[in-house]
């Protein structure tokens, strides 16, 4: 019998829909009118197995609707999915039944992910070698009765019901018991988030309910226009290439090739840097500038913005996923908005991209702009948009990284420079170019100092550090990235130092396990399967069957650090250093940082519609936001992180945009 908790049930559902959940997301998935619950099978305290409800054609059961009624806790593995569908889909079909409060809810892949294990079911069973692994035949019976179907001349049909197929049906109905079964022990066999986190949980909730509103009119308006842009540069690129498509990656390859230029492919890294020479002729270069901007993927975002918002109200809610990377970051879903380009364009050159895609006007577009997709895609922020009568109060964290990477390392000059206002990246450039005065830095050499603070925190080194700038467009030759390295290392001795110290607090936490070794802010431990570094605020970041083994690095003894992690939903065992390490503590403290910022801002009459990167996004209406009190607001500082030298800076908008 599997060991249960007393406190929990759980619940799993199957359905059908006309959407298609992975295109749409659960929250429109569940409110529209074609989607039913065929399935739910539930296991509450007490029972051996999980048993099996047809909403279709039975009633619901007393004992899950007593459960529910008296408040019992219910888990589910992405319980955003079973929340929408209980809420919406399944009291559609029985609307006798109780609501379940956000309260209720418990999500088993987001505590998965908190212990650096797969979010996936499957792969977090496996990932425990659980004695239950997840049914494979259940991707074919999800074809078979949770999508629609093309009718045949043969078969008219355009769904197969479960009377249509009762053996196979059957089938379905054991891969949902199986479901419940593996979460089940999952729930047993994981750490539990803690109180502080479960209430951030709820904040999620309510945060992806709220969601981001889109302007759709001018939506379906770019699409139209970079439809027809996407139209004219397919007939010129076949015009140049003898009749070969932009998008026909090995014709391309060899149609360059039969121009003198030998590709090793055609990614955009590639062919931005054979664009920077100056002997190209005018027929390769265009082709190869077509094939850039044909490749926008950003613009395809405008097509998922429309798949995503509800019709109703064009709000995309679901958006982003709580604990989406091993820190406790979030990451983004469905319109990706962690992956927007920033985009270089001023208010005013965004404002006139918008105004002729309100005339639809592609001849004016081609006029002005020798890369029209390239210019709305710089504005992609932008279609988000506050609703009539509202705006967005943005606030950003300034440099929280860097900062919280001093506090850290107990780096006490570099602190004092940000209590007292003073620019780091110009202190850093300052030395770095041994100019007389902060006064004489130029922008550029600015830019540089803080892609060298920002990535040097976490032992890069020269020849790294020259891709790192390359990555935020500067260039940089491998003498100079060198000696910065040098510089930043000799300015910074305690963030050097803490690298070292890192390690050693690892490898003897792992080498004496019960034990417990304090530093860094932080306290290292191994209990069960994992090593566990505690952080300031009492959440635990875990690495899962970590390994410290004897080696040499540059002559002299050392220790190999390795653990097991999710790798695309499969577990692989990664090797580490003291470096990432440290990276990915301050990047877990900064997100607990930035969760308590939200928290307050909710709180304060600030409703929260998303966070991205180091970004918090709030909905107020028109002109009742105070900005300089939302910046104190998101930077009121928890007891855990007294003397962290916190920063915001906020701006209003109408259109969301990267101030």
């Amino acid at each position: 019998m599997l060991e249960l908790d007393d406190n929990v049930g759980h619940l799993d559902f199957e359905t059908f829909s006309l959407l298609d959940v992975r295109k749409v997301g659960g929250h429109r998935y569940a409110r529209h009118p074609s989607t039913e619950v065929l399935i739910a099978c539930y296991l509450l305290p007490g029972m051996d197995r999980p048993r099996e409800w047809l909403p279709r054609s039975q009633r619901p059961p007393r004992d899950l609707v007593s459960w529910v009624a008296s408040g019992g806790q219910i888990a589910a593995h992405n319980s955003a999915f079973e929340r929408s569908v209980w809420q919406h889909a399944l009291r559609r079909q029985h609307p006798s039944l109780p609501t379940v409060s956000d309260a209720q809810w418990v999500c088993t892949a987001a505590r998965a992910a908190a212990s650096g294990l797969p979010r996936a079911l499957d792969g977090a069973l496996r990932a425990l070698k659980a004695p239950i692994s997840k049914d494979e035949d259940g991707k074919r019976l999800m074809k078979i009765f949770s999508s629609p179907r093309k009718p045949t001349k043969k078969d008219a049909r355009t769904r197969i019901l479960p009377e249509d197929s009762p053996e196979e049906f059957a089938k379905y109905v054991a891969y949902c018991v199986q479901d419940v079964f593996g979460e089940a022990y999952l729930h047993t066999h994981i750490p539990d988030l803690t109180k502080r986190e479960q209430q951030f949980f709820m904040l999620d909730m309510l945060m992806n309910d709220r969601g981001l509103p889109v302007d759709i009119p001018l939506i379906k308006k770019a699409l139209t226009v970079v439809g027809a842009l996407e139209a004219r540069m397919k007939a010129e690129a076949e015009a140049l290439s003898g009749g070969i498509r932009a998008t026909q990656v090995q014709k391309m390859l060899q149609v360059f090739a039969d121009l003198g230029l030998d590709l090793e492919n055609m990614q955009k890294g590639t062919i931005e840097e054979v664009l920077k020479g100056t002997d190209l002729d005018a027929k390769t270069r265009r082709l190869l500038e077509i094939r850039l901007e044909a490749g926008k993927a950003s613009t395809k975002k405008l097509v998922s913005m429309l798949a995503c918002a509800d019709p109703t109200d064009h709000v995309v809610q679901g958006g982003f996923l709580f604990h989406g990377a091993h820190t406790g970051r979030y990451s983004g879903r469905l319109v990706q908005p962690h992956n927007f380009i920033r985009g270089m364009f001023k208010d005013h050159q965004r404002e006139l991209v918008f105004a002729l895609l309100e005339h639809e006007d592609v001849d004016l577009f081609l006029l002005l702009y020798d890369k029209p997709i390239d210019a709305i895609s710089q504005c992609m922020r932008g279609f988000i948009r506050a609703p009539r009568g509202y705006e967005f109060a943005v606030v950003d964290y300034t440099a929280i990284e860097a900062r919280v990477l001093a506090w850290v390392a107990g780096e006490e000059h570099m602190l004092e420079a940000y209590r007292a206002g003073v620019d780091v990246y110009k202190l850093m450039a300052k030395k770095l170019w041994k100019l007389a005065s902060l006064d004489d830095v130029t922008d550029e050499q600015r830019r540089i100092a803080k892609n060298l603070v920002l990535g040097c925190g976490y032992q890069l080194g020269g020849a790294h550090f020259v891709d790192y700038c390359a990555n935020a467009g500067l260039v940089i030759d491998p003498e100079f990235a060198m000696a910065a390295v040098k510089a930043y290392r000799k300015e910074h001795p305690a963030i050097v130092q803490c690298w070292k110290t890192v390690e050693q607090l690892v490898v003897a936490a792992i080498r004496n396990p019960g034990t417990k070794h304090s530093g860094l802010k932080c306290q290292f431990y191994t209990r069960d399967q994992w090593l566990c570094v505690r952080l300031p605020s009492g959440r635990e970041l875990r690495y899962m069957h970590p390994r410290a083994t004897p080696s040499e690095r540059f002559g002299k003894p050392s220790w190999a650090i390795s653990f097991q992690t999710d790798f695309h939903g499969h577990i692989r065992r990664e090797s580490t250093y003291g470096g990432k390490i440290i990276e990915n503590i301050v990047q877990a403290i900064a997100r607990d940082i930035m969760m308590e910022g939200m928290w307050n801002a909710e709180e304060s009459g600030y409703p929260v519609s998303g966070t991205v990167h180091d970004e918090v996004l709030c909905l107020r209406k028109t002109g009742t936001s105070d900005i300089k009190f939302l910046e104190r607001t998101v930077c009121a500082i928890p007891s855990w992180g007294k003397g962290i030298p916190l920063a915001a800076k906020g701006f209003v908008c109408e259109r969301y945009k990267k101030d």
